[in-house]
């Protein structure tokens, strides 16, 4: 990052001004109030070096969106911004594709690599939830790294033009600055998100946009992933991964599927939501196969005579190449998963004991025989008495022969009249969650 950070907004600015270019926003300020005297100030003068525009004036803009249709997340983000103002604002913005007419205009806002002089903007971006803004004589450039970041930048205008009003969005730069959200608002993109929707709660709506969609594919296996990073990674910093193992109800190769559950919107709506720090992987199984080959109504099975699936080795080389591009905490890796995933889980647990230091399997059973493998690992698990789909006693089986093993570090949350579907009580249970990341290798 070339020089300090400056907020875009004129909010900032004044704030900027006031205590000479050093802070950073406090998201508690950031009110209708605060963005209200913003319609108070002066342009800034020259020697407060930065540069300013104001994309509306009088509720019209002069400025063209400039941007390249070929790149999908930001055409999605440009027809949203477009349709947001005319709807919301009765304000019509001119955007152009390059792809179809690549003409000069007398101003433009250049979203992404859509003009040579976005280049050198986006080789000043190194983290993956950077944008940046350079402000030019008769163009403004915005770049992200990102579909999130994209998506933050553009519902940050929106939430200003909506607080503010329709002629206070202006953005500033010194020379080319380079922002990260976490920077710029000091507060997660989920709670961002939901300030700014009016939201008390995350939805499914908002998981599946700040979940990445993945491919991988190992030994002729593929498999589809969504993967959660924080906003504000940094490589500086080692963080926890959890793996997601979804049900048989999940399968399917749209990589969507499993986040719609409900377990992965409880997690991050817990109160502690110890999630939203994590790197959260969801691998996805193909609609006719298991994570485990094994009749799953029988509550038992033997790890050393089922061999593992090519699903299962596709998942641990996902985890394997995660580790590989992020900073990861290897003393916090955890693992949880209902119904077929829970059997993953303990599955996992079996194999690659040496990888994971906790695990929440739900409503799954395991192999009474690698209970000497389990006995040290953290386990809470959970189970419904009724469960007529995989049998209670095949986690009261495994339960059993770990403590008789001498394990000590293993919970069993039995639930009394419940069926099979105990992983929504689970998920919404923050001290299960909340045990699960405070355990350590």
């Amino acid at each position: 990052m070339k020089k300090s950070l400056i907020c875009i907004f004129m909010a900032v600015a004044i704030l900027l001004c006031a205590v000479g270019c050093s802070n950073t926003e406090n998201p508690a300020e950031t009110t209708a109030g605060t963005t209200a005297a913003t319609t108070t100030a002066t342009t800034p003068k020259p020697e407060e070096k930065f540069m300013s525009e104001t994309l509306f004036e009088n509720g019209v803009t002069d400025f063209q969106l400039v941007y390249d249709g070929k790149d999908i997340t930001v055409k999605s983000c440009v027809d949203a911004f477009v349709d947001f103002m005319l709807k919301e604002h009765n304000v019509e913005i001119g955007a152009s594709d390059i792809n179809q007419d690549d003409k000069k205009y007398g101003k433009e806002l250049i979203i992404g690599n859509a003009r040579a002089v976005a280049e050198p903007v986006i080789e000043s971006m190194n983290n993956r939830s950077d944008f940046a803004i350079k402000v030019l004589e008769d163009a403004i450039v915005l770049c992200a790294t990102n579909e999130l970041s994209y998506k933050y930048l553009f519902g940050y205008f929106e939430e200003m033009i909506t607080v503010g009003g329709i002629d206070n969005l202006t953005l500033t730069s010194d020379d080319n600055v380079v922002y990260s959200v976490s920077e710029m608002r000091d507060m997660s993109y989920i709670d961002y998100w939901m300030r700014a929707n009016n939201k008390t709660a995350c939805d499914l709506e908002l998981i599946k946009t700040v979940f990445e969609r993945r491919n991988n594919t190992y030994e002729g296996t593929t498999l589809p992933y969504s993967l959660y990073v924080p906003f504000d990674y940094t490589p500086d910093k080692n963080y926890p991964v959890l793996l997601f193992m979804h049900g048989a109800g999940s399968r399917g190769n749209d990589g969507e599927a499993p986040l719609g559950t409900g377990i992965v919107t409880n997690l991050f709506n817990l109160e502690e939501a110890p999630v939203k720090d994590a790197i959260i992987i969801v691998p996805q199984c193909p609609a006719a196969q298991k994570w485990v080959d094994m009749d799953w109504t029988t509550g038992a099975y033997s790890v050393d005579d089922v061999p593992e699936s090519n699903e299962m080795k596709c998942v641990v080389d996902i985890l394997e190449k995660i580790f590989d591009e992020f900073s990861v905490d290897y003393k916090r890796v955890y693992m949880t998963g209902n119904s077929m995933g829970g059997i993953a889980v303990w599955d996992l647990l079996s194999r690659y004991n040496g990888i994971f230091a906790g695990a929440v399997p739900i409503c799954g059973t395991g192999d009474v025989n690698k209970a000497s493998v389990l006995k040290n690992t953290a386990i809470w698990t959970v189970h419904g008495t009724n469960d007529s789909t995989v049998p209670f006693d095949g986690t009261e089986n495994v339960y059993y022969a770990i403590k008789e093993a001498g394990g000590d570090k293993i919970k069993f949350t039995v639930l009394q009249g419940y069926g099979h579907n105990v992983w929504d009580w689970t998920s919404k249970n923050d001290e299960i969650y909340t045990w699960l990341f405070q355990q350590s290798k």
